[in-house]
């Protein structure tokens, strides 16, 4: 495994729809990483709002921010895939969605955690329509990912020789490129390293993908896990408290549906 520096450049694929409102606190997070060796890169597959105005504001303010406006729309999986292959030299990839906040350190504390890790995550902090601490797993491998995604995806940091392993990410819709992502990373043997550490927040708001589709994956993979979040979903504090033992008491019970 090569060893990970701490002046290694860290690579930030982001895809902004219609997202320009978002953009200035995401991008100022970035700006304000103790780590400063990185790139971002925000691919536009045809934004009718003010997307590219507030991007050309910040590609002036700083050369390690770049934009590219698409012919053709791309799905997020599409345009982190083609982020991450037209920069080969980047040797760490930073999860992230253009309507979440990094923490100061995310970037810095992720490269250490690499130093003996290939994939790492951490925790997360909703914001907007709920506000709670949205805690990892502590441990996850591929059984327990199969049944849910106990990863707070914006905390993930991984070496490009993983993503490179696993073929990329999911092309297909935007629901759960990320799981698929975990998924396949475990199964291929990668272990997941935990930090302990909120490392972003995460917005919750009408359009956000796990706002919509937290519900309906919920009760079409688990019934018993969707009832649970139907009835605690004005309770996250509660429902992210029984998230782990849940989990432990299916894998107990030798629970592989």
């Amino acid at each position: 495994m090569r060893g990970i520096y701490l002046s290694d450049k860290i690579l930030i694929p982001l895809l902004s729809y219609n997202y320009g409102r978002y953009l200035p606190e995401c991008l100022e997070s970035i700006l304000l990483q103790t780590h400063k060796n990185w790139k971002v890169v925000v691919r536009d597959p045809g934004s009718i709002d003010n997307t590219e105005q507030v991007i050309s504001y910040y590609t002036r303010k700083d050369s390690r921010i770049t934009y590219i406006r698409e012919k053709d729309f791309l799905t997020i999986g599409a345009a982190r895939n083609r982020t991450i292959n037209e920069n080969p030299h980047f040797p760490i990839i930073a999860y992230h969605d253009v309507d979440d906040i990094m923490m100061p350190d995310r970037l810095e504390l992720s490269i250490k955690a690499l130093s003996d890790s290939n994939i790492i995550y951490g925790n997360g902090k909703c914001f907007g329509l709920h506000n709670n601490i949205s805690t990892s797993f502590p441990y996850v491998n591929f059984k327990l990912l199969s049944h849910y995604n106990l990863i707070s995806g914006g905390s993930v940091c991984f070496r490009r020789n993983v993503w490179k392993s696993v073929g990329g990410f999911y092309e297909g819709d935007d629901i759960h490129e990320d799981h698929d992502f975990w998924l396949r990373v475990a199964k291929a043997g990668f272990k997941f390293k935990y930090i302990n550490k909120i490392l972003y927040h995460y917005r919750v708001h009408s359009k956000s993908i796990t706002h919509r589709m937290k519900r309906k994956h919920a009760i079409e993979r688990d019934p018993i896990k969707g009832i649970i979040l139907q009835l605690l979903s004005k309770s996250w504090k509660i429902y992210n408290s029984i998230n782990s033992s849940y989990f432990i008491t299916r894998m107990r019970i030798g629970d592989d549906n």
